[in-house]
């Protein structure tokens, strides 16, 4: 038997944790039934610790998934937490939902990436003349709104510092954590 390639099984991580977030979902809401606001209220006042861990996974499941809204899990947290402890849930989980496709994509090293920065000389402008010219392209794009998991892709595949991104990241995703 023949195993497939590290690189391979590496690709197909997100899809499979998706995959099983999905899977636990519906088996837990057909064991346990669709929870009401007040349920949800009581479970948070009585476990506080796991419902920011929860918060936490949406956080991550967003990293990987581009149909969960952004917008909902940090308005859930909002609803549920004070706003300085909702500020600090959404900060810790903003960073976790930036940096899984920053991973992948500094993982991936995509040659698509650097052919088409290769053949456009507007891109080739930002990339070539030096990595500073990313701090402020990636922050754009973060207050335009375009995915984060696009974005992530993008500037983890270009080689941006990790720090640099994620400064630049929260800044142009400020707004939105409040």
């Amino acid at each position: 038997m023949k195993f497939p390639e590290k690189k391979n099984l590496l690709r197909r991580l997100p899809a499979a944790l998706m995959l099983l977030l999905m899977l636990g979902s519906v088996v837990y809401f057909l064991c346990r039934g669709i929870p009401d606001i007040d349920g949800a209220l009581a479970f948070i006042r009585a476990h506080g610790t796991v419902a920011v861990l929860i918060l936490l996974a949406l956080f991550a499941a967003k990293g990987i998934s581009a149909v969960l809204p952004y917008s909902w899990i940090v308005t859930l947290t909002g609803l549920l937490f004070d706003f300085v402890p909702a500020l600090l849930i959404n900060l810790f989980g903003t960073v976790i939902c930036v940096t899984i496709p920053y991973l992948a994509g500094k993982a991936a090293k995509s040659e698509d990436v650097l052919a088409k920065i290769r053949d456009s000389k507007k891109l080739r402008k930002y990339y070539i003349e030096g990595k500073m010219g990313l701090f402020p392209l990636c922050f754009v794009l973060r207050t335009v709104g375009i995915q984060s998991e696009v974005l992530g892709l993008l500037f983890g595949s270009l080689g941006m510092p990790y720090l640099p991104f994620l400064g630049a990241s929260l800044l142009g995703m400020f707004s939105t954590l409040l």
